[in-house]
């Protein structure tokens, strides 16, 4: 689990993620906590993900010039220099059909979140099946 220590990881999808086109789906990573990110990096990029991280809004954004484009937006509520809402304004309004899953330590934030709509939120603590299941249904709706 996130947040605490845990051996489950969930079960691997043989032959990895990948969408109708072929591609592995893009994921675009925001977490400011080192330890967080690098933990969700390995765990996603050993699902077949092709990931792209950053430990701030302003590098999210950055990732985002040349026109690149992600299926997936997985980002902390909490960054340094912007609120993940905020962040996932401003990249669907440059990559429209981003679909966006949030991560955050306040159950009262996830709530709010939930009721809003978006398309996945985590609460921490979570088992990484539990951020499997819900990546992996987000990044369907966008293929």
């Amino acid at each position: 689990m996130i947040g605490r220590s845990s051996g489950e990881q969930g079960t691997p999808i043989a032959g990895g993620a990948v969408r109708t086109d072929g591609r592995r789906p893009r994921i675009l990573l925001v977490d400011d906590e080192p330890s967080v990110r690098d933990l969700l990096r390995i765990f996603l990029e050993s699902r077949g993900f092709d990931l792209t991280v950053a430990s701030t809004g302003e590098e999210a954004l950055d990732a985002l010039g040349g026109g690149r484009r992600f299926d997936l937006l997985v980002t902390d509520i909490h960054l340094p220099d912007s609120p993940g809402q905020e962040l996932a304004r401003l990249v669907r309004e440059r990559a429209p059909g981003t679909r966006v899953v949030f991560i955050s330590g306040a159950p009262e934030v996830t709530a709010a979140l939930v009721e809003q709509g978006w398309d996945g939120v985590l609460t921490k603590p979570f088992a990484m099946k539990e951020l499997d299941r819900v990546v992996r249904a987000a990044v369907e709706r966008a293929a």
